[in-house]
């Protein structure tokens, strides 16, 4: 797995080149921006050869005036026969100024893969927020606990130690 921190304002560019036959590789990139954050991203998966297996999966946060660019390819070249990708981008805006452009695209050479994308952009949920406040917790508790949560989810069962810790980094970062 290649795991892609990224607070604050950034321009970055991950590759990842699926070379050998049967390789496997995951991306995970979990990312915050934050008051006039601006975030950069172009991610990108290549098959080069027969039976491999990749996947991109993006998480983020953005507040304030933040805002962020990521671009996903996947690209499947014509002698990857047997390949599987995915990519999924979610990235949840806390306030009205924060904004996302988020693109994954396909460049498929081979009939004989499986590929897919799906992304979604969102706010928190007031329901939960409504639930969470009404348990005590303060606004700013509330949205921390589901920023946690979410962020969560992207490296969830990573055994590396390491990982968690960047990824409590990138929460805190998120959180202000």
């Amino acid at each position: 797995m290649v795991f892609v921190p990224v607070a604050g304002s950034i321009k970055k560019r991950v590759s990842v080149s699926l070379d050998r036959r049967g390789k496997e590789r995951k991306m995970v990139v979990v990312f915050a921006g934050r008051g006039h954050d601006r975030i950069d991203l172009d991610l990108s998966s290549i098959h080069k050869a027969p039976e491999t297996k990749g996947g991109i999966v993006v998480r983020g946060v953005l507040r304030d005036c933040a805002s962020a660019r990521v671009r996903g390819l996947i690209r499947i070249e014509k002698n990857a026969k047997k390949s599987e990708d995915s990519m999924e981008g979610r990235v949840l805006l806390i306030g009205d100024k924060a904004k996302v452009d988020i693109s994954p695209y396909l460049e498929i050479k081979n009939d004989d893969v499986k590929a897919s994308h799906a992304v979604t952009v969102g706010v928190p949920d007031q329901e939960q927020l409504f639930y969470l406040r009404s348990r005590g917790l303060s606004e700013e508790q509330a949205v921390g606990l589901l920023v946690d949560g979410f962020l969560g989810q992207s490296v969830a069962g990573q055994q590396d130690k390491r990982v968690g810790l960047e990824c409590g980094r990138v929460k805190k970062y998120a959180l202000g």
